[in-house]
């Protein structure tokens, strides 16, 4: 299997939906696995067709759960809308895609309440001439066909995997991760790299990928982090990171609390063997309190907080940053393909802003969790291995071999637009269907000097208003080019 012709049916279309959802500002995992403990061992309970990530303004994360079909006919899609409303209460998602290649017109009155995006073959299609996109090529970064169905998932199988310390980390990583809390997650991709190195992988190109997701993910954890901090002062952000990053089974005050209980207990047993044995059998003892070893924050947590202030230094970066990743870890340094096309795409260019980010990240893993690969040495060779976040210069400062802090590169991005629309414009079962954003506005009101019917939430032919509880869709960060800037579209075809 080579290219998007050899696909089935149904995988072709999530790749193009996966574009379409990237283009709209979003980053998307495919085939998230929901796994759940039952009976003591791990089990896969079902499995998502997207997964997007986006941080708002103020940093804070949102996630998006999406489910992809082709199959003709409407008889099971108000069931998966049902399916998507539970998923996304589960895992705390705020917005919800259900893209088939053509729905049904019960499946937009019946959605009208619960504030779904429902995307058919007109409404991708649209994204994809926008951009000049082919239907059936220019794919991109983790979404790029050939790689991901010759490389990537063949290496990453269960049976590829077989009896390596790997293969339970990257089940982890490849799943719960990306819907998991920021602080235990963070701390269990430390232990997915020291079981990366643990485990024997033949082919190099391989265990370069798992050293690019496992970058991708440190730096969607470092986004979540930075909000954090912009939104506390940073005395406060400092001691809540701390005690959140050292807590375990329990809080880190509880934990101590525990300890410290513990201490007493043996601290009294051993005075009254003390005194038993009288003065001759007194023994000086100096035993370390369990109180001040237990529920220590993490070494590096210092240098990680570092790189999460460099992040949130600037708006719209953490969201930006993961596409950008995305495009040159797999494009340029897996696949071997020039990522300009793609960056131009998507964001009009190169963005030092951005590459910085990720070169940042990828030092962290060099030289604070002792990670080695080629792929970070391709990644940092425009670096010269110069710059890292080091905890000993100060707070949020990056330091050089010589402890002083590089230039700041960063850049404001332009004016946000919506992220993803509800449909598109398109003669659909001979009638013209208009798209709406996502406030529930037509937009070919702008082109036409007659107001169109919507059809999107509010059911067919309807003008009235979305009803209050709709939920606001997160604002895409530059990148998102539905917005038809000149100069960043043009063609893209490989």
């Amino acid at each position: 299997m080579t290219g998007f012709a050899d696909l089935p049916k149904g995988a072709g279309w999530e790749y193009r939906v996966q574009r379409a959802l990237f283009l709209s500002g979003w980053y998307v995992r495919r085939s998230v696995d929901l796994r759940e403990r039952v009976g003591g061992s791990p089990q896969t309970m079902a499995e998502v067709d997207l997964l997007g990530l986006h941080f708002d303004a103020a940093l804070r994360p949102r996630t998006l759960v999406g489910e992809c079909k082709d199959r003709k006919g409407g008889a099971k899609e108000a069931d998966r809308v049902v399916w998507l409303l539970g998923l996304a209460r589960m895992l705390g998602a705020g917005e919800i895609l259900f893209a088939k290649t053509r729905l049904a017109d019960g499946t937009f009155q019946f959605a009208r309440p619960y504030a779904l995006h429902l995307w058919d073959e007109p409404a991708v299609r649209d994204v994809e001439q926008r951009l000049d996109l082919p239907a059936k090529d220019g794919f991109f970064g983790s979404g790029e066909v050939a790689m991901r169905e010759t490389v990537l998932i063949p290496g990453r199988s269960s049976g590829a995997l077989r009896g390596l310390p790997l293969r339970t980390a990257w089940e982890y990583l490849a799943g719960p991760f990306w819907y998991a809390a920021n602080p235990s997650r963070l701390k269990r991709l430390a232990l997915y790299f020291d079981a990366l190195n643990e485990s024997s992988l033949g082919d190099v190109t391989v265990r370069s990928s798992f050293v690019a997701e496992g970058l991708t993910a440190l730096l969607a954890c470092v986004g979540t982090t930075a909000g954090e901090l912009t939104r506390t002062s940073p005395a406060r952000a400092d001691a809540w990171q701390e005690d959140t990053f050292a807590a375990g089974a329990a809080d880190a005050r509880t934990l101590r609390d525990i300890a410290g209980r513990a201490d007493d207990f043996y601290h009294d047993a051993l005075a009254r063997l003390t005194r038993s044995g009288g003065p001759q059998g007194a023994v000086a003892l100096e035993l370390p309190r369990l109180a001040d070893a237990i529920a220590q924050p993490p070494q590096w947590l210092s240098a990680y907080l570092a790189l999460a202030r460099t992040v949130g230094s600037s708006l719209n970066t953490a969201t930006d940053a993961l596409r950008y990743a995305d495009i040159v870890l797999f494009d340029e340094h897996l696949a071997g393909v020039d990522p300009e096309p793609a960056l131009a795409l998507v964001f009009g260019g190169v963005r030092q802003d951005l590459r910085r980010v990720v070169e940042l990240a990828g030092l962290f893993l060099e030289r604070v969790w002792g990670v080695s690969d080629p792929l970070l040495d391709a990644l940092l060779r425009r670096t010269g291995k110069g710059t890292m976040p080091n905890p000993k210069v100060g707070q949020g400062q990056l330091a050089t071999e010589s402890n002083a802090r590089p230039e700041a590169s960063w850049q404001t991005s332009p004016k946000p637009i919506d992220a993803p629309p509800d449909g598109t414009t398109a003669e659909t079962g001979g009638r013209k269907r208009a798209a709406t954003d996502v406030e529930g506005t037509p937009r070919a009101e702008a082109d036409s000097p007659a107001k169109r019917p919507s059809r999107g939430a509010n059911g067919p032919g309807s003008e009235e208003r979305q009803p209050e509880a709709r939920r606001e869709t997160p604002r895409a960060p530059q990148g998102s080019l539905l917005e038809g800037e000149a100069g960043r579209g043009g063609s893209f075809r490989r």
